[in-house]
């Protein structure tokens, strides 16, 4: 799921802690990229625009807001691993209803809060995931891809099958 979503929840966390991004310098560096052709020049200053422009909209929410929305996000239907899972879809109607109690709660004066929340979240499919990794990643990845960071990373948290038989035998042994 991280792999379908690890681009919006960029986002929502650079909003949070209002992370700076000098654009000028970012649209400059494309501009003079040699290699690269107008067509992907345009389409990465439009990224960059796009990300901009999400940022200066989710920036401001509470503490708890984003993480509503970062659930939100991680468990969506858009996201073919969180169709899989058979709590997805319950775990997104929990959230929601969440965070329309805590807006309802906590900002009664603002009715459409809650709505006007939601509707940030569109704004991320304006942002290119590939672009946005290019954008930023790029010179600390070279020619690696966040997809795959992301699943290398997990593989080598996973216990290894003489760690985990072990560890299932030393649990076991405790609860005797």
């Amino acid at each position: 799921m991280l792999r379908c979503c690890w681009s919006d929840l960029f986002i929502l966390i650079a909003a949070q802690y209002d992370l700076q991004i000098d654009s000028v310098a970012l649209a400059y560096e494309i501009e003079t990229c040699a290699g690269m052709c107008n067509e992907r020049k345009l389409r990465l200053k439009q990224t960059l625009a796009n990300f901009h422009e999400c940022l200066l909209r989710l920036r401001g929410l509470e503490e708890a807001e984003y993480a509503c929305l970062k659930v939100m996000v991680l468990f969506s239907s858009d996201s073919a691993e969180a169709r899989c899972l058979p709590d997805a879809e319950t775990s997104q109607e929990v959230v929601l209803s969440a965070m329309e109690r805590y807006c309802k709660n906590r900002f009664p004066d603002e009715t459409f809060r809650f709505g006007k929340i939601l509707l940030k979240l569109m704004g991320l499919r304006g942002v290119n995931a590939n672009d946005l990794e290019f954008l930023f990643f790029s010179k600390i990845l070279h020619h690696t891809s966040i997809a795959g960071v992301i699943r290398n990373q997990l593989v080598s948290e996973l216990p290894s099958p003489a760690h985990a038989s072990s560890h299932k035998v030393a649990s076991c042994k405790s609860h005797q």
